[in-house]
């Protein structure tokens, strides 16, 4: 039995991340095989995992280090709707705790102190959907990822900012680039995730365009 696009929403994230097993596996694929938007927020959430995933160093985790990561990422109190939202915020760094199940595989951290700094922010669209987000961890050295979905600009460059806590002005971190409608910029930046106030998307233009703040 398929899933409604409602339903398919509350799995997404654990359907990218390929941790849906069984029948509601196989009715979630019968309803991404059919409906084009939750097949695109599928792919979306995948290939946030991938981007963090391909940017860490090979390292085994601690015992314990998923559990509480998770634990504080969608709090066991929240309904279920709400632990869906935190855990589409939060979906990279999810991803990247999924990947961490297993030996060998890629790690961000050595320690779950670090798992403290990962922090995210969105722009969320007026249909309760995130349009461009912004995750940022470490501290040696420091990532920004910042994707961008839905957008109707097709082809185009964006210049990326950051601003860090007590300081005046941006720092632009790097460009994101554009292709089919979807973007994302992944690079190391010199502040403390802990540190970082506001990232600010702005096009070729110089008009903001997408501000996620911390």
């Amino acid at each position: 039995m398929s899933l409604t696009c409602a339903q398919l929403e509350d799995v997404a994230a654990e359907l990218a991340l390929g941790t849906v097993s069984g029948a509601e596996r196989a009715a979630a694929l019968d309803h991404v095989a059919g409906c084009a938007a939750c097949r695109n927020l599928v792919d979306q959430l995948a290939r946030a995992a991938d981007s963090l995933l391909l940017l860490a160093p090979e390292a085994e985790p601690p015992p314990g280090f998923e559990s509480r990561v998770l634990s504080r990422i969608t709090p066991a109190a929240r309904p279920r709707r709400e632990r869906r939202r935190r855990v589409l915020v939060g979906v990279a760094a999810a991803a990247l705790v999924a990947g961490l199940s297993g030996a060998g595989v890629a790690a961000m951290v050595d320690d779950d102190r670090r798992a403290a700094d990962i922090r995210t922010a969105l722009t969320i669209a007026d249909d309760g959907r995130w349009t461009c987000r912004a995750v940022v961890y470490g501290d040696d050295p420091t990532w920004l990822v910042v994707s961008l979905d839905r957008t109707d600009d097709l082809s185009a460059a964006f210049s990326v900012e950051a601003f860090r806590s007590g300081q005046a002005g941006p720092v632009t971190v790097g460009t994101l680039t554009i292709e089919q409608g979807h973007g994302s910029l992944a690079t190391a930046i010199q502040l403390p995730a802990g540190e970082l106030e506001t990232v600010r998307v702005l096009d070729a233009r110089g008009q903001v365009r997408y501000t996620m703040r911390f």
